[in-house]
Order: C-alpha cells, then sequence, then structure tokens
C-alpha cells in the first residue's frame, strides 16, 4: 500500500480519493475528488471537535497534528469523510498552519457542500483552499486549489 504522503509533502499524490490521484473526476470535476462507487459522506453538520473521536477540547492541545492529520486521511479515503473533519479540525486549533490539514478539509468540505448543494460548506471550503495557498509552499497544488476555488465560485 503507499503511503499517503511523502514528508514534507501534501496527502493525495498519486493516491484514489483525493485530488492529484488517478481516478475518476468528482463532484467539481477534480482528478481523484471521490471514489468511483463510495457513497458520498451523510448530510448535516459536521460533528463537533470532541466527537467521532477526535478528542475532547483539550485534545487540540495534546494531540499530535501529525497523527490527526494521518489518521484524517486515511478516513477520508475510507469514505469517513464525517469523522476525518473533526480531526482535521483539532489539528488546526493545535496547528492553524498545517497546510496538509487545510488541504484535506478543504476538499471534504467541498465534495459535501456541492453534493448537497450546503452554500455554508461550499463558503467554508473556500476559506480552507485559501488558508491552505497561503500555508502551502506546492506551487501544483496551490494551482489546484485556485481551480477548486474558481469551480466552487459558480456554485
Amino acid at each position: 500500500m503507499p503511503s499517503a504522503a511523502a514528508p514534507g509533502g501534501a496527502p493525495g499524490v498519486g493516491m484514489p480519493g483525493m485530488p492529484g490521484a488517478p481516478g475518476a473526476a468528482g463532484a467539481l470535476g477534480a482528478p481523484g475528488m471521490g471514489r468511483p462507487g463510495a457513497a458520498p459522506s451523510a448530510p448535516g453538520v459536521l460533528a463537533p471537535v470532541g466527537l467521532a473521536g477526535a478528542g475532547g477540547p483539550a485534545a487540540a492541545l495534546t494531540a499530535d497534528p501529525a497523527k490527526l492529520v494521518k489518521e484524517a486521511y486515511q478516513l477520508k479515503r475510507s469514505g469517513r469523510d464525517d469523522e476525518a473533519a473533526p480531526k482535521l479540525e483539532t489539528a488546526l486549533k493545535a496547528q492553524p498552519a498545517n497546510a496538509k490539514a487545510h488541504w484535506i478539509l478543504a476538499w471534504i468540505l467541498a465534495e459535501q457542500g456541492t453534493t448537497y448543494n450546503d452554500a455554508a460548506k461550499v463558503q467554508r471550503a473556500q476559506a480552507e483552499f485559501r488558508a491552505f495557498m497561503k500555508y502551502s509552499k506546492e506551487s501544483k497544488k496551490v494551482a489546484e486549489a485556485k481551480r477548486a476555488l474558481a469551480r466552487l465560485a459558480k456554485k
């Protein structure tokens, strides 16, 4: 099984279920956005931080953000976006400049927002893509984030 990301790299490079991966285009037309045959996440509000195994509010102070992002990435790959999002939010509370967490959360929110026509999630996705672009040094992924923002602006 391939690794989620190279050290210091963004998740999803060449991985199914993440942008930039080989596979079918998803709701936004980005390569690898979703997996063929995978059910979308359940509609509704993301679980608050502290639910779905993300740990309580103190978890943001004690949790290892890299571990949370890795766990969230694996959950995302297995179609468990509603469990992945709180882990990413916890990681971002502990490490707001974590580009990987912003990247994964942006795609989760974009997918949910476009699938369920949820304007609030689309707006949150846009904010996460902007945060990713602010903190990332990966020009190809920044360009991909800009394209996703353009597609989301049309929704």
